[in-house]
């Protein structure tokens, strides 16, 4: 039993690694799609970002980005470097809107920490810990 207890676990670990290695060799050939097309830095930068993200995202968000990305770098393949950063900036608006949906707030309106709670912890004294 432990035999084949020990078989599965190492079968399952180089079954997972061949996957790596295929997602891997995928993301690869996409980056060099994307280099062929538009070899602008902020470009394939701000489409890493989005790349980066979009796994997170529900299937509609996500396939929205992905067509505003392709826009983009159809953009930047033609030499309209604005239109493309834009249609960049938008696929990064959906996706943000996206998780200021899942978290139920936008980051940017969360809020700060009361400062109240420091003044309380300087007026008691080292030794009274309890």
């Amino acid at each position: 039993m432990r035999i084949a207890g020990t078989a599965f676990f190492v079968l399952l670990a180089l079954t997972a690694g061949a996957h790596s290695v295929a997602a891997q060799e995928m993301r690869d050939r996409a980056f060099l799609k994307a280099l062929a097309a538009c070899a602008d830095a902020e470009i394939l930068a701000a489409r890493d970002r989005i790349d980066a993200r979009i796994g997170a995202a529900p299937a509609g968000a996500a396939a929205e980005a992905e067509r505003m990305t392709e826009e983009g770098l159809a953009a930047c393949g033609r030499g309209d470097l604005p239109a493309a950063k834009e249609a960049l900036e938008e696929a990064a608006e959906v996706l943000a809107a996206f998780s200021a949906d899942a978290l139920g707030e936008d980051a940017a309106e969360s809020p700060a920490p009361a400062a109240d709670a420091e003044s309380a912890a300087e007026d008691v004294p080292w030794w009274q810990f309890w």
